[in-house]
């Protein structure tokens, strides 16, 4: 029985640099501390502040649109870290800059309830939360469904688990761009020839 395809794309590093954001509202410093509870506060606030300084990748747009005309996929989804307290924003963004017609079903984000009220996310010996564990019990549930044919994501471990998952995955990588160390592009990507 053959089941429909779906693309796996994420969004920060890959088709959106929101590090300009980031770098105004996360405290990597209490995450590097081990201040698990400081560092989601400053997340929280970084998920519900405005996406406007967020600045579209044209290359990963550009690499999203060709992969999906090449593959022709039934369904198409963007899975991201990024808390669901940001849906709003975030489906508003992606609408704007990737494709108009995206819905509810096109996008998978981190649970909100991980982040219900300020300072009080995580008792004493909870697990804390792992970005390549979400994505991978996400991905399980879409390969239910689906016949996952390939994803893209600019974080390796990420990409390593959809390779142990037996799901091609694509490290996008583009130069001056990295959401997750709030380094910017510093230049336009692909302004200068090789």
């Amino acid at each position: 029985m053959n089941r429909d395809k779906v693309i796996v794309f994420d969004i920060d590093g890959v088709v959106c640099d929101s590090s300009a954001r980031i770098h105004k509202y996360s405290d990597y410093k209490a995450f590097e501390r081990g201040d698990y509870n400081a560092f989601r506060v400053s997340m929280r606030a970084y998920n519900t502040a405005p996406v406007d300084e967020d600045i579209p990748i044209e290359h990963g747009i550009k690499l999203l649109h060709s992969l999906l005309h090449f593959h022709n996929p039934e369904h198409f989804t963007f899975l991201t870290s990024r808390g669901n307290e940001s849906r709003a924003n975030t489906l508003g963004w992606l609408r704007e800059h990737v494709y108009s017609w995206l819905t509810d079903d096109n996008l998978i984000m981190r649970p909100e309830y991980i982040e219900t009220e300020p300072g009080v996310f995580w008792g004493e010996g909870e697990p804390k939360f792992c970005h390549v564990q979400f994505k991978r019990e996400e991905t399980l549930k879409l390969a239910q469904k689906f016949d996952v044919v390939m994803a893209a994501d600019d974080h390796l471990p990420i990409c390593e688990m959809y390779q142990e998952l037996g799901v091609p995955a694509l490290h996008v990588k583009f130069p001056g761009v990295d959401c997750l160390s709030k380094a910017g592009m510093v230049e336009a990507v692909g302004s200068k020839s090789i």
